[in-house]
């Protein structure tokens, strides 16, 4: 069989390595280019992954692309209406990924509890509402241009903090385009995650399990 890897820094390269060996024909396109170097000599790693697509199509029903991310659902949804067999998300669970305020929704309309969660795409609308309903928040971008680590989980009761650290963001806003996050009321306690492998029908089991201790991110 054939597999193209598409991810951000390789985080798949141990799976990679044991389809070659096992006498797969594999190859990694490694899109951030300070990852490019992750067993660079144990994979055949490649510049372009849109280059490759003739390779993988020329393997027909033994030809697969392998996503590692879960942003790129629009991307992999056209893939498929091109014929390519794709493992990784779609689109709309792209959104689910990247949209705080979206993802909540779904989760409330199947009856789940969720946090209260203000979505905002303006860092002095946040101020004004912070103004207005000074409590603790955690602080949370949309999309998947941002990590995990820029997220701020306010401290003080009154929200001083986080109003100092939106201030902060707002200064340091280099883009051109607006900010999009959202403000979610601080719960205490202990967060757990529910996954599970998703094989194109059904779940597959058991689920997967973890606990998330926020204060070690």
């Amino acid at each position: 069989m054939r597999f193209l890897g598409v991810g951000d820094s390789n985080e798949l390269g141990d799976l990679y390595r044991r389809l070659a060996d096992q006498g797969h024909s594999v190859r990694v396109c490694v899109l951030d280019a300070g990852s490019r170097d992750v067993l660079s000599r144990v994979l055949s790693v490649v510049d372009n992954w849109e280059a490759q697509l003739p390779w993988v199509r020329a393997a027909g029903d033994d030809g697969y692309i392998v996503f590692e991310t879960a942003t790129s659902g629009a991307v992999q949804d056209r893939l498929r209406s091109q014929g390519f067999q794709v493992v990784g998300c779609c689109g709309w669970a792209s959104r689910l990924e990247t949209d705080r305020s979206f993802g909540q929704e779904i989760l409330a309309g199947i009856g789940l509890s969720t946090a209260p969660t203000h979505a905002f795409d303006s860092f002095d609308d946040a101020l004004t509402f912070l103004k207005q309903l000074p409590n603790r928040y955690v602080f949370k971008m949309n999309g998947g241009d941002f990590a995990s680590t820029r997220n701020y989980v306010s401290e003080l009761e009154d929200g001083r903090d986080m109003r100092a650290y939106l201030q902060l963001q707002k200064t340091q806003w280099e883009y051109d385009h607006p900010p999009s996050f959202v403000l979610m009321e601080f719960l205490r306690g202990v967060e757990m995650g529910v996954g599970a492998y998703f094989n194109g029908s059904r779940f597959l089991v058991p689920a997967c399990l973890d606990w998330e201790h926020k204060r070690f991110f």
